[in-house]
């Protein structure tokens, strides 16, 4: 027989879980039948690539800041923007992962991916949504040019209303060859 205390915090553990499957920080696998941890993303299109970006890899979204051109430097590193008394490197995605030029110009919005060292800004043509995934829903991503590029950086992607978007793993990224190539040459 349970005691009246076991019986409330009984009560008190499935409100509590309820409650964060509601927020959306919690979902329950209907396969296994266990509770799986909800990933938050910012979904953004960068080109004709769809991406994304976990929110706690990222410093932030906004408005493309005037970039500040430096010379000698790879053709995918656009520049250098100061951001928050910081200096962060901007560069084209497209450029470093398949050596094209996207179409679309000069993108108009910026995404700062962190690590606890280094903050590296990519540029994006549009934020599309914000979602929240489990990672059961992650699927394998290796029919993107991106993924044969760099696999360990783009290895999944999810689905949401009929296009795939790549997830793209902060730490793995800026543990890149090329970036760190680049950034321990100085």
């Amino acid at each position: 027989m349970n005691t009246l205390n076991e019986i409330i915090g009984s009560i008190d553990n499935q409100l509590n879980l309820e409650e964060q499957i509601l927020k959306g920080t919690r979902k329950i696998n209907p396969i296994l039948g266990e509770q799986e941890e909800m990933c938050k993303y910012v979904l953004v299109r960068t080109g004709s690539e769809h991406l994304a970006l976990p929110i706690n890899g990222l410093s932030e979204i906004g408005t493309m800041p005037a970039i500040t051109p430096l010379p000698n430097l790879p053709s995918w590193i656009l520049g250098i923007i100061g951001q928050r008394g910081e200096i962060v490197s901007v560069i084209d995605l497209n450029l470093l992962m398949t050596n094209k030029k996207g179409a679309a110009g000069t993108p108009k919005r910026l995404a700062v991916i962190r690590s606890d060292s280094m903050k590296i800004g990519i540029g994006i043509d549009q934020v599309v949504a914000t979602v929240s995934r489990p990672e059961s829903a992650c699927i394998s991503n290796s029919e993107s040019e991106y993924f044969r590029t760099e696999p360990e950086v783009f290895s999944t992607s999810f689905t949401v209303e009929g296009t795939r978007y790549q997830i793209i793993k902060p730490l793995e990224f800026m543990n890149m060859d090329r970036l760190m190539e680049y950034y321990l040459s100085d």
